[in-house]
């Protein structure tokens, strides 16, 4: 997928896009991101799965200091 394809299906546009993300992370190097390529995880839901993750953690840590604290 070409860095100005914005017309790629999702379905096409995503498998081509995990096939970089998997290449990347075996050899443990990142990837630039179109505006498109984006738009493509949020429509699939990564957005939310990120946005999910910072919460939890968000929550665990303001756990962690209230015991800290000794639940005060």
């Amino acid at each position: 997928m070409s860095s100005n394809d914005t017309s790629e299906s999702l379905p096409s546009g995503i498998v081509a896009l995990s096939k970089r993300w998997a290449s990347a992370g075996v050899k443990g190097k990142g990837i630039t991101l179109a505006s498109h390529e984006l738009d493509l995880l949020n429509a699939v839901g990564l957005g939310h799965v990120i946005m999910a993750a910072a919460a939890d953690e968000q929550k665990s840590q303001a756990i962690e200091r209230r015991a800290l604290r000794g639940n005060k």
